[in-house]
């Protein structure tokens, strides 16, 4: 692993450039980044706060927020100069121009909240620096302010054409983006989308596969062994994926401190950034349950970096148990082998998928799971028939279906599915016996899905091992 550390002399240097204003001075340079229809030139200004600059390739009479959950931005964002007003209407924060403008600058204060559902615009490090998510600037066309008023707060009741957005980022701080340290600016562009940017002087690490800023201010127990952890995650999957990812994940790990009570958890990825913000009472004590958990989220997030490297494309979100099955059962055993007692957690872990599982399996097959209020079922189950799987093909493991499905998913030039799932686990070797059921409880639904499961795993050297009321509590064999 490689350390980073900003030297003394550089961050005195870059210290006196933030204390001259920059925000002021990088406006005149704001332009329409190539190809976009909306571009926010985001400048930080030595007052902690940030000039938003936006231009637009066409003059605009009203603009919502796509992104408004949680009306941070008000009494936060104002608008700089006249001719506009920045509204909070039935439930859009809304840009409404007294004419038609093809631009307009504001100045917003970082707000550190956690929108349900929706990625945190800013989130802050304990070392005084902070990520900013590009996608809270993205801006959607209205016709005036009652047209974004009659949308109720709903974005599908929103009709038009959505213009590709242009987030650039200027600060005197170095910054952190696509996998490479950056210093001046960068740039970001997306549809409907985003990415985080790192601004600040904390410590970079930085491995083949990745590279990260690891909040200093974690509890001592955290950081005795999060490099470490990091590094073996990264590793193991290297090797059994038998390649580093050729555009390295970018990792976010930030404390919120201890004021709240309990454990706060907030997760989330974009692209190839994983981003963790975690807090609470709970984290002053050593706990091996929760350095687990924080493993846990890594391996299944980073397990989701190797399965799109290969550059087959996803399936429908309908076969979502594909890649999230997968990516449980690979964090499963990778944790697993990081702990003292790797049968019993793998034990935990199953059983409380089948728990988890089995009501989503009673009400309809494993493929659409999510469309019927049941998406958790595409980890649980997905997890449960991705062990089975791999357990079932003895030519392989899971890693290896999942090459082998990609490998013919690009031939075929087609996505990934079930049917790509199933006849690769196939050609490793799985018999038949196991597949028609594995593919009945995926694709058609069954009725008796506990007995349906546990039959496939008798079928594998799993050795499963089950309670007298049918609950899976462990496996006598671990693969």
């Amino acid at each position: 692993m490689t350390v980073i550390r900003i030297g003394f002399a550089l961050a005195l240097a870059m210290i006196a450039s933030a204390c001259d204003g920059a925000g002021g001075a990088m406006m005149d340079s704001a332009a329409l980044i190539e190809g976009t229809g909306v571009t926010a030139t985001v400048s930080e200004r030595a007052d902690g706060r940030f000039d938003v600059d936006y231009v637009f390739a066409a003059p605009q009479t009203a603009m919502i927020f796509s992104r408004s959950t949680g009306d941070y931005r008000v009494g936060a964002w104002e608008v700089a100069g006249e001719g506009a007003r920045l509204e909070r209407l039935n439930g859009f924060d809304t840009l409404v121009f007294d004419a038609p403008a093809s631009q307009v600058s504001l100045v917003a204060e970082p707000r550190f909240v956690n929108p349900e559902g929706d990625y945190s615009p800013f989130v802050d490090f304990s070392d005084g620096g902070l990520a900013l998510f590009t996608g809270q600037f993205d801006l959607m066309p209205v016709a005036d302010a009652d047209a974004a008023a009659a949308l109720e707060g709903r974005l599908d009741r929103w009709r038009g054409e959505q213009p590709v957005l242009g987030v650039r980022v200027r600060s005197d701080r170095r910054m952190v983006f696509e996998g490479a340290v950056r210093e001046g600016a960068i740039e970001d562009v997306s549809l409907g989308g985003g990415s985080f940017v790192y601004l600040g002087d904390g410590e970079i690490v930085e491995g083949r596969s990745y590279i990260g800023v690891i909040d200093r201010g974690l509890p001592d127990w955290v950081l005795a062994s999060i490099d470490r952890d990091m590094e073996a995650i990264f590793a193991l999957y290297e090797t059994r994926w038998q390649r580093p990812l050729d555009e390295r994940a970018v990792l976010y790990f930030a404390f919120g401190g201890y004021d709240n009570p309990g454990f706060s958890n907030k997760g989330g990825v974009s692209g190839s950034v994983i981003m963790l913000d975690t807090s609470g009472e709970a984290m002053r004590e050593e706990s091996p349950r929760l350095r687990n958990y924080l493993n846990w989220f890594f391996a299944h997030e980073v397990a989701h970096q190797f399965q799109n490297a290969s550059g087959a494309r996803n399936g429908d979100t309908a076969d979502s148990w594909i890649h999230e099955g997968g990516a449980n059962t690979m964090a499963n055993a990778l944790v697993a082998g990081m702990t003292e007692e790797p049968g019993a957690y793998i034990d935990t872990a199953y059983a409380q998928a089948w728990t988890n599982c089995l009501p989503a399996l009673q009400d309809g097959p494993l493929r659409g799971a999510g469309a019927r209020g049941y998406f958790g079922a595409y980890y649980d189950c997905g997890s449960l028939v991705s062990l089975i799987a791999a357990a079932g093909a003895p030519d392989g493991d899971i890693y290896a279906i999942w090459q082998a499905m990609q490998s013919a998913a690009l031939d075929m030039d087609e996505p990934v599915s079930a049917d790509l799932f199933f006849a690769a686990m196939s050609g490793l070797g799985a018999d038949a016996d196991l597949v028609r059921p594995l593919r009945r409880i995926v694709i058609e639904g069954v009725v008796d899905p506990a007995g349906e499961l546990r039959a496939a795993m008798a079928m594998t050297p799993l050795s499963p091992e089950f309670d007298e009321a049918g609950q899976l509590t462990g496996f006598g064999a671990q693969n």
